[in-house]
């Protein structure tokens, strides 16, 4: 049975609070209306910039777990403004988050 755009979200809700080591006090609302990654992103941005302004060497580490390239994020790091690199960096988080999910849903039979 394929996801719906809903239950990938709130997959990558879970599986980035559980790679970011957050306790999920405020979990976003997914509504029907709205765009599911714009939520995701809204809800992860903030948090992404609170690391960066409060420690860095964390985030890195957290971000080594979650696999998101390195060379990715350094060059986000070199590149972007300073009022981009929270979103810039959560972008990188959702999408190496949908990633895994779609592999782990391609090869779910397979084991």
């Amino acid at each position: 049975m394929m996801m719906n755009s809903q239950d990938i979200i709130s997959l990558s809700i879970d599986q980035i609070s559980k790679g970011l080591q957050l306790e999920l006090q405020h979990k976003p609302k997914l509504k029907d209306e709205g765009d599911p990654e714009k939520i995701l992103l809204a809800w992860l941005t903030p948090i992404i910039k609170h690391l960066l302004d409060t420690n860095l060497e964390r985030l890195l580490h957290l971000l080594y777990r979650i696999d998101v390239s390195e060379l990715k994020v350094k060059k986000t790091l070199l590149e972007a403004s300073p009022d981009e690199i929270a979103s810039s960096l959560s972008i990188l988080i959702i999408q190496r988050q949908l990633q895994k999910i779609a592999l782990r849903e391609k090869y779910k039979g397979f084991s």
